[in-house]
């Protein structure tokens, strides 16, 4: 599919159950080591790394690549090995990721004779796009009317939007789905080195301290206290008792 970004959910989950029957313990007779476990974690990243690049808010960069580009609101982004994916209302998806390509071949023949090559697509154009060649075409991708775009980095390298809209959605979204492919842009070396990613730190609880205190260290602008609670496994109605490590999540 040309939406997909990763194996399906069923295929994952059947690995995982292969390589813990594979480890020769039963279920419920592993050894439980709390401490050592917590002081192994401690620093350990969480979420996205700088080598695949960092979700933060609405915001997508990529320090090592050198890029970002920023997704509207009421649109979420997910990062993962092969491709970013963004949602967005009524089913609004975008796909991004990068390719390579021969050097001194152009976006648009780009665009149509390879990456677009098993696809009929329609109103190609070539365009600049904050100082880079870019190309765009319209086509009918897994039922959705789509928008392909590429983005020329370099000479070799090309990055790609894949935008698609549901037939009777129209162009609702189509000024939002611009704004999200003309955000993308360059980084600088400095910029690129200001990016952080979160970490696992295990703190102790002192006297005094809440879940909603400890909460409010969370490095998220939103659900900072369900994160927490989920991250350390309470439920709504537990607290914290003095002295015991708990997790939260820092840049």
């Amino acid at each position: 599919s040309w939406f997909a970004s990763h194996p399906p959910t069923p295929d994952r989950v059947r690995a995982a159950r292969a390589e813990a029957r594979a480890t020769g313990i039963a279920p419920g007779k592993g050894r439980r080591n709390r401490n050592g476990y917590l002081s192994h974690i401690n620093g350990m990243i969480y979420g996205d790394s700088p080598s695949q690049g960092i979700v933060d808010g609405n915001r997508f960069v990529h320090p090592q690549l050198r890029f970002s580009f920023s997704v509207p609101k009421g649109f979420r982004i997910s990062n993962s090995t092969q491709a970013v994916m963004v949602t967005g209302p009524e089913k609004t998806i975008a796909k991004f990721d990068g390719a390579t390509k021969a050097a001194g071949v152009p976006v648009a023949s780009y665009l149509a004779n390879s990456w677009a090559r098993n696809v009929r697509i329609g109103n190609l154009r070539r365009f600049k796009l904050n100082g880079m060649n870019a190309a765009s075409a319209l086509a009918r991708v897994n039922n959705y009317n789509a928008r392909l775009v590429v983005i020329e980095y370099s000479p070799t390298r090309v990055y790609r939007f894949l935008l698609g809209t549901l037939p009777q959605v129209g162009g609702r979204y189509d000024k939002a789905l611009q704004s999200l492919v003309g955000s993308f842009h360059r980084i600088s070396k400095a910029q690129a080195s200001r990016v952080k990613p979160r970490r696992v730190k295990i703190v102790k609880v002192r006297s005094g301290q809440t879940v909603a205190s400890l909460a409010r260290r969370m490095a998220f602008s939103s659900y900072r206290e369900q994160r927490f609670r989920v991250l350390n496994g309470f439920d709504a109605a537990q607290t914290l008792r003095r002295g015991e490590r708990v997790k939260i999540i820092t840049r």
